[in-house]
């Protein structure tokens, strides 16, 4: 995985993409880096990054998300600090962009700042959700959400989520339409995500490079 400084993860509803940015932050974070999250979900009131802002702080990461007082709102008003946050080269910044088209054209706004800093853009793929089973409908999919932010997609990331009924057979199944669409566009998996306690046979099972998730997008009868 090459070492980039922004890294932008897009994704469908549904498709694991903010636990999949929490957890890259938070392993960057353990790498030594100076790490920022920014939010920029605003369309989707449910499993925001900005949820999770006090795991990311106690791990010294900074959650960027709505303009101050008004990160709970669901208004399109972002923080001015995300602008710095994107000049600053000594920061490795993570981005968690809303869902679909709508959400992802919120990162449009900064694509006079983004593209010259030539960032890892990332769509996260979870091929058991709707109509994501087969490489046309991935590609069609990420090629949608890519226009709508105007940046290209570089890479695609693997999160063949069943939840609790996941296995090491469902995570290898689902793993090889990603692959055939990441070949069907011409860019790399760059990781697969995977359950703690299935990280080592997943391994063995030749699955990876891997990203190992800890769940912080909780329901609310599982807090706590």
């Amino acid at each position: 995985m090459a070492e980039q400084r922004i890294y932008i993860f897009i994704g469908p509803f549904g498709s694991g993409k903010t636990e999949t940015a929490i957890n890259f932050a938070l392993a960057q974070r353990d790498r030594g880096k100076e790490v920022a999250l920014v939010d920029l979900d605003i369309v989707n009131p449910y499993f925001r990054s900005r949820e999770a802002r006090g795991h990311l702080a106690a791990a010294g990461i900074r959650v960027f998300s709505s303009a101050e007082g008004l990160e709970e709102a669901d208004l399109p008003a972002l923080s001015p600090g995300i602008i710095g946050a994107i000049t600053r080269d000594d920061l490795t910044l993570v981005f968690d962009v809303g869902g679909d088209p709508v959400g992802t054209r919120a990162l449009a706004r900064f694509y006079s700042l983004l593209s010259p800093r030539s960032p890892a853009v990332w769509a996260v793929i979870n091929p058991y959700r709707p109509e994501m089973g087969m490489k046309e409908a991935i590609a069609a999919k990420v090629a949608a959400l890519a226009a709508a932010g105007r940046l290209s997609v570089t890479g695609l990331v693997a999160n063949p989520n069943l939840g609790p009924e996941a296995t090491v057979e469902t995570i290898l199944a689902g793993w090889q339409p990603v692959r055939e669409a990441a070949a069907f566009l011409s860019v790399p998996v760059v990781f697969a995500c995977v359950r703690r306690d299935l990280a080592v046979a997943a391994a063995a099972a030749g699955i990876g490079p891997l990203l190992v998730l800890r769940r912080y997008m909780l329901l609310p009868w599982e807090e706590g």
